[in-house]
């Protein structure tokens, strides 16, 4: 006679299966249904610049669905021209951050800068008669300043060193 608890007895293969919790059945079967009925989905390969080891193919049906959201546009203030109380902003237009004037409330904006490079910065004289802008070529960061009329950019700086935008300086008369 046996003590000290119950008898071993051996289950039926049927009954090994059930004592199998449910979460892991459904798992495992559905991941051969998914290895067998997987349908070969075009992917976008990662830029040159991205070392992606062991990550899942982008579906190029998802870059489509997302691509809406990844081209936006904002604007950023940059002040008040004092003489006509019109407001000065950038923002993209085409590839390139561009000024633009929005003289209204809910007024419509107009592009004032047409450059192939994003400008960098933009202020208005404390008169309101002259625009300094700060930009560079190609990204380098050798920014130098300009002044903005009619649509053209004329450096006043030296071209050779870095410059950046500061303050004005009210002068006493």
């Amino acid at each position: 006679m046996r003590m000290g608890g119950p008898r071993p007895c051996a289950r039926p293969a049927a009954l090994a299966y059930e004592s199998i919790p449910m979460l892991t059945r459904l798992s495992a079967a559905m991941g051969m249904t998914l290895a067998i009925a997987a349908p070969a989905v075009a992917a976008v390969p990662p830029p040159a610049a991205v070392v992606a080891d062991e990550l899942p193919a982008v579906p190029e049906t998802l870059v489509d669905a997302t691509r809406p959201y990844l081209q936006s546009r904002r604007a950023a203030f940059l002040g008040w021209n004092p003489a006509d109380r019109s407001m000065l902003i950038k923002t993209r237009f085409g590839a390139t951050e561009q000024l633009h004037v929005v003289q209204t409330p809910y007024g419509d904006r107009r592009q004032v800068s047409f450059e192939d490079e994003p400008i960098m910065f933009a202020a208005l004289s404390p008169d309101g008669a002259t625009t300094v802008v700060q930009k560079d070529v190609g990204g380098g960061e050798f920014y130098q300043l300009y002044t903005l009329k009619d649509g053209r950019l004329s450096r006043i700086t030296d071209g050779e060193s870095r410059n950046w935008f500061g303050a004005w300086v009210r002068t006493a008369s």
